[in-house]
């Protein structure tokens, strides 16, 4: 039997609700097991999710995981979200004429460092005044200093809270 919340409140509408069904699945060794699985449903008009298409984010991060915990985060609320795993590829998809309305740039990355992106970005007009939010475990001194001399709109060191990064963007998107 589902279980649904009301989530959000649209817009002089119905509220958004999160359904949780029990999806069952098989392993090997056992019979049927049952795993939660969330899906929220967004009426048009909702204020979480707005009456556009959203912005668009680009995730830069090699650690899959927290690239595609930020991806979920982000793609409950208004924003289209691409990951890319490499330094390589963010440098083709930075130089590319795609929108872009934010990048979370990881620091450390292979191929291409995410300071060095940042620096390429800045050195392109029409990425100059896209906003940046560097992510690093490495929390040192130097690097929060060279990214912000190198234009970085924000730094946050690795553990961090995805709702403060979600609040933090939205920030962003308010100014």
């Amino acid at each position: 039997m589902p279980h649904a919340r009301a989530e959000c409140q649209a817009r002089n509408g119905p509220p958004c609700l999160t359904f949780s069904p029990f999806a069952p699945y098989r392993t090997r060794r056992s019979g049927p097991v049952f795993q939660l699985r969330r899906r929220t449903l967004h009426p048009r008009g909702c204020m979480r999710t707005g009456s556009g298409e959203g912005h668009r984010v680009l995730v830069v991060d090699d650690e899959p995981h927290i690239g595609r915990i930020i991806q979920l985060q982000l793609e409950s609320g208004p924003y289209q979200v691409e990951l890319i795993s490499d330094g390589r590829t963010a440098l083709e998809r930075i130089r590319s004429d795609d929108p872009l309305d934010l990048i979370l740039l990881d620091i450390m990355l292979p191929g291409v460092s995410g300071l060095d992106l940042l620096e390429e970005l800045r050195a392109l007009p029409h990425r100059r005044e896209t906003p940046v939010i560097m992510l690093t475990a490495k929390g040192q001194s130097t690097d929060r200093e060279r990214a912000g001399t190198l234009g970085a709109t924000d730094f946050l060191t690795k553990p961090f809270s995805p709702r403060k990064l979600l609040a933090r963007i939205d920030e962003i998107f308010r100014d």
